[in-house]
């Protein structure tokens, strides 16, 4: 019984991680930091946090209560702006329905490629 556990634990934790790729696209032309209304090119760390993620899967639907996402921007300018995900983490999480489990989602195998060169 606890293999099938920890089987369904992998594949919620292994959909989450394709729902926030996958999910959602966005588009921007310039990345800057906010100095006085001008805008100074930024690239480096931008992290961004949310609560009450749902991470939908056909097994359960597991609530977290905080996530946390690190990108790390390549580029400050163009369509898309160049980056990779370098953290992700969910936690106070538990299994959605009339009894709420407690559980862990753990994020593995997190791309970390190396940084890629942009074409001119």
């Amino acid at each position: 019984m606890k293999w099938i556990k920890n089987l369904a634990l992998a594949a919620i934790a292994a959909a989450a991680l394709m729902a926030l790729i996958g999910a959602g696209t966005a588009s921007a032309t310039q990345l800057c930091t906010d100095s006085g209304g001008i805008c100074t090119e930024y690239s480096g760390n931008i992290t961004g946090t949310s609560t009450n993620a749902t991470l939908a899967t056909n097994l359960a639907n597991v609530e977290c209560s905080h996530s946390e996402t690190t990108i790390n921007a390549f580029t400050s300018t163009g369509t898309p702006i160049l980056g990779e995900v370098t953290a992700l983490s969910f936690t106070g999480c538990q299994t959605e329905g009339v009894v709420h489990t407690a559980c862990t989602v753990t994020v593995k195998n997190l791309r970390t490629a190396p940084r890629s060169k942009a074409k001119r």
